[in-house]
């Protein structure tokens, strides 16, 4: 399921997100070099 991205080393642009921003795996190795902030395409860019 969902688990909180920052475990990933992954973070939201948005302060205060890390309790809710969250990734789904896809692929067993789908973090393998990912890590830091991570960018929508602006049609998704916006603040919640």
């Amino acid at each position: 399921g969902f688990e909180p991205a920052a475990r990933h080393g992954l973070r939201s642009r948005w302060p205060g997100t890390e309790a809710t921003f969250q990734v789904y795996r896809l692929a067993d190795n789908a973090y393998d070099g990912a890590e830091g902030q991570i960018d929508y395409a602006e049609p998704f860019n916006r603040q919640p």
